[in-house]
């Protein structure tokens, strides 16, 4: 936060725009009245303005003005947002949200620092410098055309990036105190502190809402607190309970992943370029460089096979007939038993395909007393 506020402190004085990225809650709106009232525009207007809050089809209007019958209802000349920042600053809160229609006329005002009345037709001249803040991700919001690549240019002169409370736990004792005078004072109550066990909570929680739900948790401990000390019960009931792990985090390949891919074909590998993939080195050759030995490309498929049939003793045998006698047992009539009794297993049907034999081979098959078969048996694959 020291290096962000030296940041401001250089960029007050410039009249250059400035964009600030965030999450929802992290104090965008604050930062930009910080921007204002330490710049030389401080005796001057601020202006802020919610693109998301006002519809589509007025929000022309609400930042140019209009000029009497440009419509229905219009009775009367109106003042824009910009002529009535003239001066000073010009907040554009959530910029994402606005219309590609009049995202054109906004980078037509920031090019020429003139605006044109809807019905109107003589420019106006205005002196305001534009503060765009949005919790979106712009460069996602350009590959789908929902925002203009041209006007993100001309707003990212200078931009500043708010970390979300999670990554700045540090800073919440500082905050805490902050907010406890705050709403001490407005109550006209006495001075409150935290006890050490509700800090931990507080600095144990996750806080999706950020400073701003910070701020609403502080209130709600200051109005419920009778004592000076505001403990874990006087907190809600989500604070005190422990914190969940981290959700596990996967790493997909920039071109995706094809579903239609058997299964582990495509895995989910680390990019090139991350700091994993660079940690642990090429994959195929991690093992073998470690070991210093040389790294032998396996055989195609085919070759693997013959040579496990070889390695198993799987031969091509010959023809031999099959005998269950009367005590149920199998007897092969051939001195090549010995051999193929280990990797077939007698089959009533000639020509079904051989198989390895199992341990009932070797103990003799059961058959049913009184049966005799003879045939050829196939010979081995």
């Amino acid at each position: 936060m020291q290096e962000l506020f030296s940041t401001i402190s250089r960029l007050a004085e410039s009249r250059a725009t400035v964009l600030l990225t965030g999450e929802s809650g992290t104090g965008k709106t604050l930062l930009a009245k910080t921007i204002h009232f330490n710049s030389s525009r401080k005796n001057g207007p601020f202006v802020g303005v919610n693109c998301a809050a006002i519809p589509t089809e007025l929000m022309e209007s609400e930042l140019f003005g209009h000029v009497r019958g440009a419509f229905t209802g219009a009775i009367a000349n109106k003042q824009g947002l910009f002529e009535a920042a003239d001066g000073g600053t010009l907040l554009l809160d959530e910029i994402s949200e606005m219309s590609t229609h009049l995202q054109a006329k906004l980078l037509r005002v920031l090019e020429d620092r003139e605006i044109r009345p809807v019905g109107g037709t003589k420019p106006v001249r205005v002196e305001v410098r534009i503060v765009a803040a949005t919790n979106r991700d712009l460069a996602q919001a350009m590959a789908r055309g929902a925002f203009r690549e041209d006007l993100f240019y001309r707003l990212n002169v200078i931009s500043v990036a708010l970390p979300s409370l999670r990554e700045r736990r540090e800073d919440i004792p500082l905050l805490v105190n902050h907010f406890l005078q705050k709403f001490t004072e407005l109550a006209g109550a006495p001075a409150k502190m935290l006890s050490p066990e509700a800090l931990a909570c507080l600095e144990a929680y996750a806080w999706p809402g950020n400073i701003r739900e910070l701020e609403n948790v502080i209130e709600r401990a200051v109005t419920l607190e009778t004592g000076p000390i505001i403990r874990p019960e006087s907190l809600p009931e989500s604070l005190r309970r422990p914190r969940p792990p981290d959700a596990f985090h996967v790493e997909f390949p920039p071109e995706g992943i094809d579903l239609d891919k058997p299964h582990g074909a495509d895995r989910a590998r680390p990019h090139p370029a991350s700091p994993r993939a660079r940690r642990r080195g090429p994959e195929p050759s991690r093992a073998a460089a470690r070991h210093g030995l040389p790294i032998v490309p396996l055989p195609p498929p085919e070759v693997r096979d013959d040579r496990a049939r070889e390695r198993a003793g799987w031969r091509p045998g010959r023809a031999c007939s099959v005998t269950i006698c009367e005590a149920g047992e199998a007897n092969l009539d051939s001195e090549h038993f010995s051999q193929c009794s280990r990797m077939v297993e007698p089959t009533r049907h000639a020509g079904a395909p051989c198989r390895p034999a199992g341990p009932a081979v070797r103990r003799g098959l059961k058959r049913p007393a009184n049966t005799r078969i003879s045939g050829s048996a196939p010979e081995l694959l």
